[in-house]
Formats: C-alpha cells, sequence, structure tokens
C-alpha cells in the first residue's frame, strides 16, 4: 500500500490532508472481499471501486521515478489521479 497525497493545483501535498491509501498488488484487495465473482459483477458501486484500485494500482507501479503521482479529491472536479513531471500536469479519470 501507498499513500497518496493530494493535489490543489498549487502543490501536491498538503500537511492536514489525509493521504489516499493506493493499494499497490489489486489481488490484496480482492482476496479480503466477501464477494463472489458474479456478486462482484453486479455490484456496480464495488465493481467500480475495483476498477478504480486496478488503474491507480498500475500508475503507481509504472510512474518514472523523477514523475510525481498524487490523488485528486475534489468531487465537483473530474480527474482520480494527477501526474506531474516538470511542467505538464495530467488529471486522469477513471
Amino acid at each position: 500500500m501507498r499513500g497518496l497525497g493530494n493535489y490543489t493545483g498549487s502543490g501536491f501535498r498538503q500537511p492536514a490532508s489525509a493521504p489516499m491509501l493506493q493499494v499497490l498488488i489489486a489481488a490484496i484487495q480482492t482476496a479480503q472481499s466477501k464477494y463472489t465473482f458474479h456478486q462482484a459483477q453486479s455490484d456496480n458501486s464495488h465493481r467500480n471501486r475495483l476498477i478504480k484500485s486496478v488503474a491507480g494500482a498500475h500508475l503507481c507501479n509504472t510512474v518514472h521515478a523523477n514523475t510525481e503521482f498524487c490523488c485528486w479529491n475534489l468531487k465537483h472536479l473530474a480527474a482520480d489521479f494527477v501526474i506531474r513531471r516538470g511542467r505538464k500536469v495530467v488529471g486522469i479519470r477513471v
């Protein structure tokens, strides 16, 4: 697991904000689930959280060392993750 700081537009980490916990191996998250495969498929909310976790795990595991990776925690804006490398910033919505 890894804690992702929040992106605010002016900076990446705020000391007062709690980090979002991101699993690095999706199997850890699903191994503890009480859902069967068919239940997980039929529950849209659960399935969407799994998809977001898998996408976040992939990004965490493949981001370059000199690239910052954070979450975007503002509900009214359409981005789940933010990647910044140098002056370039990319928002990703899953």
